[in-house]
């Protein structure tokens, strides 16, 4: 409960006089508004821009000592900046002189990364009275499991769920829940759910191999583990969670980025181009996001803003790997051959032991059909690491395009022996080169064997492909009387 705020200009049956006020003991130092001092916070560790919001929402809270929207919003940048134990004495304070559940909803986040799971619930509770229709549901679960009491964790999250079921953060919150609590099964079913909605999020697969080991299903969870390790959706936040709102109070380069690491997962390059030209105004001369928009420039086909990206990260760095690298990439898309050519070639001299920019440089020649040339450079990659997947796929490719089964078949066979995700479609390719060797049944085999491994790892679309291929092949042949 939010205690009754005491004024000290209301005394029941008494007039409005000093005096009065000077009879009953009271002064204005009891009130908690005016008896309040304001937190100090060091802007020693921001940014200019950050430093400056920050001081500019301190002067308005001081100013209007009275003002919970002003203190609030101190108090809300002090703890997306990291300054909690400042923000908590603001929130500790609005909570007794105004009833707004901003103050506890935040508070509470405060309180439960400190470990106080009995006063975060109560903050929840407080922020959210019906917990039934936003994130702090999640946070109060949290707090009541925190304080021991799963069952009751469960039984919240089970009531948002059923209420809300695309809810990703329950589903993903109670699944953590049944794991602790050994129901592996529900656990299980609950990370598919996550992964329906959400598609290789790194969380679910991870938690879903856990499940599904602790059922004694090793096979399937070391493929779950397999997506995990490649998937590049790092994570989930709903939209009305709190930490959001905090987040994008932050002035900082490194938000914008995330927001267009989030964009580029979803194929959005365009908001992935406007977030990274925000994080580059506050940080020009951050190499990354430089590089990184060079990157999508070329993805957007937009060559000049990529060479000007690359410009300026070499004005920084002439001799950085990446954003030579990056404008390689960018201009062999492009089909930009001389330009693609340079810029391999300063990314190989930057890091001689990347083999990368030959492997790249290599594919760029074999799409132009230049398979010697292209094969030197698969060579070259694989002199400086033997046990580069990529050249040596397409070294056996170009070699099974130039008329070399058996040389082929030989370094196709190294890279399938792997765990790889894209073993599947490196087999497919490896068993087109037995069938133009004649080798029939090695063909079958290896696209059963194929099939098999993209079912595991979740590939529908390619299993059906690989099935279609196994139609294809010869029938085998009669037995000789």
């Amino acid at each position: 409960m939010v205690p009754e705020r005491r004024s000290w200009f209301a005394l029941r049956g008494l007039s409005l006089c000093v005096s009065a006020l000077i009879c009953c003991g009271c002064s204005p130092a009891d009130d908690p508004a005016s008896a309040f001092v304001l937190p100090p916070a060091s802007t020693a560790d921001l940014g200019s821009a950050a430093a400056g919001q920050l001081e500019a929402a301190r002067t308005r809270a001081q100013a209007s000592a009275q003002d919970p929207d002003a203190l609030g919003a101190y108090a809300m940048l002090l703890q997306a900046y990291g300054h909690v134990d400042a923000a908590a004495t603001i929130y500790r304070h609005l909570r007794e002189i105004n009833d707004d559940p901003r103050w506890p909803r935040f508070h509470g986040l405060i309180l439960l990364d400190s470990g106080e799971a009995g006063a975060a619930e109560t903050a929840f509770r407080e922020a959210d009275p019906d917990y039934r229709q936003s994130a702090i549901t999640v946070y109060l679960a949290r707090a009541l499991a925190a304080g021991g009491d799963s069952p009751a964790a469960s039984a919240v999250l089970v009531s948002l769920i059923d209420q809300h079921p695309d809810r990703v953060d329950a589903l993903l919150e109670l699944a953590g829940l049944s794991m602790q609590g050994g129901e592996f099964k529900s656990s299980e079913d609950l990370y598919r759910r996550v992964l329906a909605s959400v598609p290789g999020l790194k969380p679910a697969h991870y938690g879903l191999a856990q499940a599904l080991r602790a059922q004694g299903m090793a096979d399937k969870a070391s493929a779950q583990m397999r997506l995990y390790e490649v998937s590049t959706v790092e994570g989930f936040t709903a939209e009305d969670d709190p930490r959001r709102e905090l987040a994008d109070l932050v002035v900082s380069d490194s938000r914008h980025v995330e927001r267009a690491k989030r964009a580029l997962a979803t194929g959005d390059y365009e908001r992935a181009r406007d977030e990274l030209e925000q994080a580059r105004q506050l940080n020009p001369d951050n190499l990354s996001t430089l590089t990184n928009l060079i990157a999508v420039y070329g993805r957007l086909r937009q060559p000049q803003a990529a060479q000007n990206a690359y410009q300026a990260a070499l004005a920084i760095n002439p001799e950085y790997y990446q954003a030579h690298f990056n404008f390689g990439v960018v201009m062999a898309y492009l089909g930009q051959a001389l330009d693609a050519e340079r810029a391999f070639r300063l990314a190989a001299a930057a890091d001689p032991a990347r083999p990368e920019p030959y492997v790249e440089y290599g594919r760029m020649l074999s799409s132009a059909g230049q398979s010697v040339l292209a094969m030197e450079q698969f060579r070259r990659a694989l002199d400086i690491d033997e046990e580069n997947v990529a050249a040596r796929f397409l070294l056996g490719r170009q070699l099974a395009l130039a008329g070399d089964p058996e040389q082929a078949i030989w370094h196709l066979q190294q890279v399938t022996l792997g765990d790889d995700p894209g073993v599947p479609e490196m087999m497919r390719v490896l068993a087109g080169v037995y069938g133009q060797a004649g080798k029939i049944d090695d063909a079958r085999a290896t696209l059963e064997s194929a099939r098999e491994r993209a079912a595991q790892l979740g590939q529908v679309e390619l299993a059906e492909q690989i099935g279609n291929d196994l139609a294809r092949l010869p029938a085998d042949r009669p037995a000789d009387d």
